[in-house]
């Protein structure tokens, strides 16, 4: 769940993910623990629009880490990096 990153995991993937206005307005949402069929609400689609955009900020957040977990070959340095930097 994206409520369960830290302060400093959440800024750094909304600097990093690439992610369009509607899925960052959607991130931010649920890293508040905005209940899905609410953001649907606040952004105004449906609630099947507000889980493909759930899923692509998913895609995007696996890809990103899965791409520094392979650049730095050991996931100690990924935990280091997000926990005691």
């Amino acid at each position: 769940k994206i409520c369960s990153f830290t302060r400093k995991e959440i800024e750094y993937l909304r600097k990093e993910c690439n992610f369009t206005p509607t899925e960052m307005e959607l991130f931010d949402l649920r890293s508040m623990d905005v209940p899905l069929e609410l953001c649907a609400e606040k952004l105004n689609v449906s609630l099947s629009t507000a889980k493909r955009i759930s899923r692509r900020i998913n895609a995007k957040i696996k890809e990103y880490v899965d791409t520094f977990v392979i650049l730095s070959k050991d996931f100690n340095e990924l935990l280091e990096f997000f926990f005691y930097a």
